[in-house]
Order: C-alpha cells, then sequence, then structure tokens
C-alpha cells in the first residue's frame, strides 16, 4: 500500500512533459495509508527565477478536493521566511514555539551518538553516466553502491568532518520483502541501542518518488553555487494514528531547526517539514528524523551532492 507525499513548495521541479499532466507521488510503503493522485494546478515564478508549483489532493474514491494546511512562520530575525510546514495531522502547531524549544538532545563526543538506517535500503536513482547499474527495474537495486545506503555513507562520512560520532547500519530492511520493512527496521533501531545507550539520534535515509500518469519521473534539484543537487525533504512522524510517540514535538523541534539553518543559508535545498500522522519508528529517540534525499528521477550524483549541506545543517544545530 502506498502512502502519498504531496509536493508542496517545490522550489526547482525538472519536467520532461507538461504541467497539466497528473503526478502521483509515492512515500514508500506502510500499512493502513491510501494512494493519493496529486493534481498539478497552475505554476508561478518565483522572484528568483526558480519554479514553483501548487498542488491539491483528490482523494481517489470521493473525488474531492481536500486543503493541507502548510503553516508558514511569522517573519523574525534568523528565521526563514520560506520556512513551512505541511502539516498532514489534525493537530495546530505552533512552529514558532517550536523551532524556539530548547534542544533536548546532548552530544558529549563519546562512543556513537547518530545512528543512520535505511527502511527502504534498495531504493535507487536514475542512472547517470558516472553511476550505471544493471537492475531490472532502475528504481530498486540491492547494490549498495548504487542505491539510498549509499546516500548514507555520504552523509556518515560529511557528518564525521563535523566530528560528529556515528554509526551506519546497511541492511536492506526492504528486501526481499517491503512487507515488514518497518517492523525490521524498529528491530535493527532497538539493537543498536541496547548496545550503545549513547545514540541520540536515528536518522532514516529515503529518496522520494513522483511520477506522472505515464510513468515519467519527476526530480527536484536546488542550484548550490555551481553545482546542483537533489533537494531535501525531512519528514516527521506523530502519535497521530494512535501509537505511542512521546518525543514528536521534540524531533519536529529538531527538523525545523535543521530546516530554518538550511533554509537561510542555502534558499531552495530544502522542501517544507512534511508532518505526518504514521509513527515511522521515530519514537525512540528525541532526535529521530527521516530524509528524503531527492527522488528516483533525481541522478546519485545530485543526491550525493547534497550530503555535505545536509550534514552541515545537522552539525550546526546538534553542536
Amino acid at each position: 500500500i502506498y502512502s502519498a507525499v504531496p509536493i508542496f513548495g517545490a522550489q526547482n521541479v525538472d519536467f520532461a512533459n507538461s504541467l497539466s499532466k497528473t503526478i502521483y507521488g509515492v512515500f514508500g510503503f506502510y500499512p493502513g495509508e491510501q494512494i493519493y493522485n496529486l493534481k498539478v494546478l497552475p505554476y508561478f515564478a518565483n522572484v528568483d527565477n526558480t519554479q514553483s508549483i501548487q498542488t491539491s489532493i483528490i482523494v481517489p474514491d470521493a473525488v474531492e478536493e481536500v486543503e493541507l494546511p502548510v503553516v508558514k512562520l511569522s517573519e523574525q530575525t534568523n528565521v526563514s521566511k520560506n520556512l513551512a510546514i505541511k502539516n498532514e495531522t489534525t493537530y495546530s502547531v505552533d512552529a514558532n514555539a517550536l523551532l524556539n524549544m530548547p534542544l533536548d538532545v546532548e552530544l558529549k563526543g563519546k562512543n556513537p551518538e547518530i545512528l543512520i538506517v535505511h527502511t527502504h535500503g534498495t531504493e535507487s536513482y536514475t542512472q547517470s553516466e558516472k553511476y550505471n547499474y544493471s537492475s531490472k527495474d532502475n528504481s530498486r537495486c540491492t547494490d549498495l553502491n548504487y542505491n539510498v545506503v549509499r546516500v548514507g555513507d555520504e552523509l556518515e562520512k560529511e557528518l564525521k568532518k563535523h566530528k560528529l560520532n556515528v554509526i551506519h547500519d546497511k541492511t536492506l530492511n526492504d528486501y526481499p520483502s517491503y512487507n515488514s520493512s518497518y517492523a525490521k527496521t524498529l528491530e535493527v533501531i532497538e539493537s543498536y541501542l541496547k548496545k550503545y545507550p549513547t545514540i541520540k539520534c536515528v536518522f532514516d535515509i529515503h529518496r522520494d518518488a513522483l511520477e506522472y500518469e505515464d510513468g515519467t519521473k519527476v526530480k527536484f534539484t536546488a542550484q548550490i553555487g555551481s553545482e546542483k543537487v537533489s533537494q531535501v525533504m525531512i519528514v516527521c512522524g506523530s502519535d497521530g494514528l494512535g501509537l505511542e510517540n512521546p518525543s514528536w514535538q521534540h524531533n519536529l523541534s529538531l527538523a525545523l531547526k535543521i530546516q530554518n539553518y538550511l533554509d537561510n543559508k542555502y534558499p531552495g535545498f530544502m522542501r517544507p517539514v512534511n508532518l505526518r500522522k504514521e509513527r515511522f519508528n521515530l519514537h525512540k529517540t528525541k532526535g529521530s528524523l527521516i530524509f528524503e534525499v531527492g527522488t528516483h528521477g533525481n541522478t546519485l550524483d545530485e543526491a550525493l551532492g547534497a550530503c555535505k549541506y545536509l550534514a552541515e545543517g545537522i552539525a550546526k544545530v546538534l553542536k
């Protein structure tokens, strides 16, 4: 069963075909979720000449447009005016209060303190001249050199440059079956927390997937200096489906802090924070987040290029 990730606030979208087509958003697999079709409405150009698109959600059987709120932060010192949350829960979110909440993650610089995992490790990217792999489905790959685990390697390397203690689990929790991928990842997380009680942050690295109805892939990119990299989206879980998650507001606060730093330094690099009803195994620490690094339309080159900027934002906030 698929779960859609709508694309509100996308700042630079590479489209191969007309915007009048339908885009389908897929955020992995999670029991109990529905498929939502993303209908693209007329787009407009921002003052910086990047392109944005406005979207609405059409619920398949009801054929009814549903507005999903984006909470904009009011302007204040050192707060990005582009910072936004796409809130898919029923909770009212005070974004300013969360942004200013004291960080409840204390790093002491000893033993592993950040764990990188992959619920959907076989997720891969559009092939490029540099990264050309053999696969029946070029959106899935079990070779750790070409799938999202390779992005985890790059993020680990970049975080270590900032003197953060990172451990990276490379288990393909979605292979050979997707059905229990979140349950398998939870077992991985719990085993590491038991072995290394010093772990404060758990980062689950994914990539998004968006397609036209005809199967044409969509990708999100940002231009940083002379480099074209994939955009990144932070996904936060909650207790909206009734599962215990006492840490979700702390996680959301951390996400906003990272987002705010990167929005200010690298405008257009981050998509809006996505707050979900689902828990997504983000309940085990007060520093648990999902990072969607690009989409299956991005190349691995673009996703790897994004890691140094993402690592900078994480390090600046945590340290």
